[in-house]
């Protein structure tokens, strides 16, 4: 049982509620309640249950730590950090590096206004001049403006910085933050312009700063290929973010399948009958993104039939199995107990014993 956000449920809670409805409707089988999230405002929730943990002291509410000492993973999300800019991220940053911590994980989904990380940097504690704080002003910013950008990814060169992106736009073009931007309101077309100019600026400012390569970049194609950091999946992601901490020496990853790895999701589909997946919205595009579709192709791979409960489905029977779902279920409606009601009826036609 798997479960991102859903409605006004949390992972934790939504995935509680799917194995709880369940375990009703067929209370011989295991229902094993594994927490998802795609890195967006649901992480924290999901890494608390799936993995345990506690807050990390000094970074608000927008982190949590697993582990202990060097061996110590930080979890971070962006969403949940203080403020309208990525500032808030950039100092629950410090505070994680500060920890002693070997690897730092950031869920960049959620944020606010797109700033290309520059806020990031200001929360890190870079000296920016003082009109380039934010994309409005980055058209002005050259390599000698971020030139202490080599020293704190020197810094960083200890830690396994990992981005946990839900969103794997590049940072410009016809598919870049832009275009999102572009699509949130009336005025979403002028605004893409200047986000869009600044990015570009901040880009090939940052591209003039002589960043070494200290571990293998992965923002390289899978055949070595190279290839350009603006274009590269999730570059976009956090409104710029995943590039700022791509430079910062960040591996990108998807979000989903960051933390499925860190619960052995192969391993406890070793012995599944059966995979379960709630998803608010069901259609091509969410089908093919976020936790659904990063445990439909793990589980296919291991040969485990997936069911969806859908808060609304879009999908017939020929797409949903092409998205790798044998089934889907809508819930009734939006009152509280009602996805563990779905839960408890699916369970009864799906359930391997009896």
């Amino acid at each position: 049982m798997t479960s991102d956000r859903f409605g006004h449920l949390d992972p934790a809670a939504a995935t509680a509620e799917l194995a709880a409805g369940w375990r009703a409707g067929a209370p011989h089988d295991e229902a094993v309640a594994l927490p998802g999230s795609d890195g967006g405002p649901g992480l924290l929730s999901a890494v608390l249950a799936g993995l345990g943990g506690r807050p990390l002291a000094g970074a608000g509410t927008c982190a949590v730590v697993t582990g202990t000492g060097s061996r110590a993973t930080v979890w971070l999300q962006a969403g949940t950090c203080p403020g309208p800019t990525s500032t808030g991220l950039g100092r629950a940053l410090r505070v994680a590096i500060g920890s002693g911590a070997g690897r730092v994980v950031m869920g960049t989904g959620g944020t606010g206004a797109p700033d290309g990380g520059l806020g990031l940097l200001v929360g890190l504690g870079l000296d920016l001049p003082p009109g380039a704080r934010d994309l409005a002003g980055a058209t002005d910013l050259t390599g000698e403006d971020l030139v202490g950008l080599v020293p704190l990814r020197r810094s960083l060169s200890g830690i396994d910085l990992v981005v946990a992106y839900d969103d794997d736009r590049p940072l410009l073009g016809l598919a870049g933050v832009g275009e999102l931007v572009a699509r949130s309101g009336p005025d979403g077309r002028a605004r893409a312009q200047v986000v869009e100019s600044g990015l570009a600026a901040l880009s090939q400012a940052v591209s003039a700063v002589p960043l070494r390569q200290e571990r293998p970049d992965l923002l390289a194609g899978t055949a070595g290929a190279a290839r350009r950091p603006t274009s590269a999946p999730g570059s976009g992601s956090g409104g710029g973010l995943g590039f700022m901490l791509a430079a910062l020496g960040a591996r990108l990853l998807p979000g989903a399948s960051v933390l499925a790895s860190e619960l052995d999701i192969d391993g406890r589909l070793a012995g599944a009958e059966v995979v379960v997946v709630a998803v608010p919205y069901l259609d091509w595009t969410t089908a093919a993104t976020g936790v659904i579709a990063h445990v439909a192709e793990r589980a296919g791979a291991a040969g485990v039939p997936v069911v969806a409960l859908a808060g609304e489905s879009l999908l017939g029977r020929k797409d949903l199995a092409g998205a790798g779902l044998v089934g889907a279920y809508v819930v009734a409606d939006d009152a509280p107990g009602q996805l563990a009601a779905l839960a408890t009826r699916v369970a009864r036609t799906w359930s391997p014993v009896g």
